[in-house]
């Protein structure tokens, strides 16, 4: 019935602007044509074209019974409806619609007597605290300018960024002849919606055993880094960055502990649903200093919502089950190289690499950041010194991480 309603309302404005269309003619040339010429009675509604509630379906003569045009200028008791009506449109239970305004034909017109004249409708935005609590949360924050991303929407976009701004904690358990590490970590990336710019990042990391090696109880990062994103044309674009950090524990000599992370990535968009990745990763460290960047990102090719981003050394699969909520498999390669003090005063560089996999769920942010918890298993766990041979190999562990992704 409500579909019904709709149609009837379509065909009401429809036939309305006909006739408006009809009187200007009629006014032009002079001619007119018996019920359609402008009168002196204003516009009414067509209310004989509303579906009656005892309407069988498919009785389309309910819909389409035959109406004298004169009577289409007078209301449903064939009174002749007040020129100054202006009131909003309102569905009657009955199944009737009374009191709606033809739709303006020129803005710059005006109604005075049978001569159209209309002025165009003021949409104004709702201000913030405005907008009544009954409308359902997720409108209400759209109306008052707090946009969220829509995970799934989000998940069906073509791969763009290889490297997008990360920040928050990660927590690995141990102590002992173990290794433990609590980190508060950003990164020099920028947004993943922005083109290019510069940023700046600041991570600290606790370290807890092993103790057969005298680690330092902090280290630091802090980075400067330039990134650039975008097109070269409709099917190719890029994702190329560079900085410059120090990564030390700030207790001596840092000249051992500067490095230059950087990536360079080309992305073709092979099809709406497939993108083919190339490039190279410079992650700058000991264990690692350069590695390729090669795979396939393909969008809802066997599940709605499923997008699989099959690119090495950062692979990830997620599964957007609403507009609200993402669940994700990622790997990753963690750790990194610093120049720390030995309690000795000997100048050492050291190097943590571990392997991660990582489960986790995500739900978006009104500031436009996507935040996210994730379990990590850690495995190839190992820790060396540049100047000693021996290297350090300890037991897979688990870490919780708690991430926002700008």
């Amino acid at each position: 019935m409500a579909a019904g309603k709709r149609t009837v309302q379509i065909l009401s404005v429809g036939m309305r602007w006909c006739l408006s269309c009809s009187a200007v003619f009629s006014a032009i040339v002079g001619s007119s044509s018996s019920g359609f010429a402008a009168g002196d009675e204003g516009f009414a509604v067509l209310s004989e074209f509303a579906v009656p509630d005892d309407a069988a379906d498919g009785n389309t003569s309910a819909v389409y019974r035959p109406t004298a045009p004169n009577v289409l200028f007078h209301d449903s008791a064939g009174r002749a409806v007040p020129e100054t009506t202006d009131v909003e449109g309102i569905l009657q239970t009955e199944g009737q619609i009374q009191n709606l305004q033809p739709v303006p034909a020129d803005p710059e017109q005006a109604v005075a007597g049978g001569t159209i004249s209309q002025t165009p409708p003021v949409v104004e935005t709702p201000a913030a605290g405005s907008v009544s609590e009954g409308t359902p949360e997720r409108l209400r924050d759209r109306l008052e300018g707090r946009l969220e991303p829509d995970l799934r929407w989000e998940s069906m976009q073509p791969y763009s960024v290889y490297r997008s701004g990360e920040s928050g904690w990660g927590w690995l358990p141990g102590s002992g002849d173990d290794f433990g590490w609590l980190s508060m970590q950003s990164d020099t990336y920028l947004p993943r919606h922005a083109k290019s710019g510069f940023d700046l990042s600041f991570s600290l990391h606790w370290l807890n055993g092993p103790n057969t090696l005298p680690l330092p109880p902090r280290l630091y990062d802090l980075a400067l880094g330039y990134q650039r994103r975008g097109d070269l044309t409709t099917s190719f674009g890029y994702d190329i960055a560079t900085s410059v950090g120090m990564f030390t524990d700030f207790e001596s000599s840092v000249r051992d502990g500067i490095r230059f992370p950087s990536h360079a990535v080309g992305i073709l968009h092979a099809n709406l649903q497939t993108d083919l990745v190339l490039g190279v990763d410079l992650p700058d460290r000991d264990d690692v200093t350069a590695l390729p960047v090669v795979g396939v990102s393909v969008r809802d090719a066997l599940i709605e919502g499923l997008r699989m981003d099959l690119v090495f050394p950062r692979p990830r699969v997620e599964y957007a089950v609403s507009p609200d909520l993402r669940l994700y498999l990622a790997g990753r390669l963690g750790g990194g190289t610093w120049d720390v003090e030995f309690p000795d005063s000997s100048d050492q560089v050291m190097t943590y690499r571990d392997y991660r996999l990582a489960a986790g769920i995500e739900t978006p942010d009104r500031n436009g950041e996507i935040s996210a918890i994730e379990l990590c298993w850690i495995t190839g766990r190992r820790l060396e010194l540049r100047d000693s041979p021996e290297r350090l190999q300890m037991d897979d562990a688990l870490m919780l991480q708690f991430v926002v992704r700008r």
